[in-house]
């Protein structure tokens, strides 16, 4: 199975991610990193629904994507240690993965909301 994410990056500490299968919301990312997954769809769809998010945002919050040279696997690796940083700063979070796995089949195939 082949998986594909559409990641813009528009600060550190922001960004917008259109994912190709519902475990990306698996976990709550921090407020400023907008995920969204559609799955059943194609790639060009998904690129789409990616450039739909991108307007929405850039337009609501009026911010610029970056670009630069990004190392993908570096990009990855700090995204990951924020998600979890911002996890366990949650009021038991080490209780909440039921609701976690629940609440992703809820919000798969939605568009985000900004």
């Amino acid at each position: 199975m082949r998986n594909v994410d559409f990641v813009t990056k528009y600060s550190d500490i922001s960004s917008l991610t259109t994912a190709s299968t519902s475990d990306a919301l698996l976990l709550p990312y921090p407020p400023s990193y907008h995920v969204q997954a559609f799955t059943g769809i194609g790639v060009h769809a998904q690129y789409y629904r990616h450039q739909e998010a991108r307007q929405l945002i850039e337009k609501t919050l009026t911010v610029n994507p970056i670009h630069q040279n990004q190392d993908v696997v570096i990009e990855a690796s700090v995204a990951l240690r924020k998600q979890a940083h911002h996890i366990m700063g949650l009021p038991y979070w080490y209780l909440r993965g039921i609701y976690w796995f629940i609440r992703k089949n809820n919000i798969v195939n939605r568009k985000i909301i900004v």
